[in-house]
């Protein structure tokens, strides 16, 4: 099976929290082993990102994404915040809040690598 993407630019108003972008997506459950990544950006600073399977493991805590270098985008090489973690099933949360309290865009990057069995 081939990795699965999927990117999202999520606005928030002041103060406010998007309490699981992920849902209802292809990448919100995955069943058997994988590798996760994240990467954000946003548009202002003081924005937070929390990243966890579920209320058993968490990835990311109410980190800061970087600054967006233009509208929309998301650096792989800049904007990492969890690389390659490994899952054995997961339900898989991302949690956007706007901290800095005057509204943002937080521009987000999730890449799901299965592990084919026998690996």
């Amino acid at each position: 099976m081939s990795q699965i993407v999927k990117k999202g630019a999520t606005t928030l108003g002041a103060g406010a929290t998007a309490a699981n972008v992920l849902s209802g997506s292809n990448v919100e459950f995955i069943n058997g082993p994988a590798l996760v990544s994240l990467y954000a950006s946003a548009t202002v600073v003081g924005e937070e990102v929390t990243f966890q399977n579920g209320a058993a493991q968490t990835f990311v805590d109410a980190s800061a994404p970087n600054v967006a270098s233009a509208a929309g985008i998301v650096r792989k090489d800049t904007d990492g915040l969890c690389e390659g973690v490994l899952v054995n099933g997961a339900h898989l949360i991302l949690r956007l809040f706007d901290a800095a309290g005057a509204g943002a865009t937080i521009n987000w990057l999730v890449i799901v690598e299965p592990i084919p069995a026998g690996m």
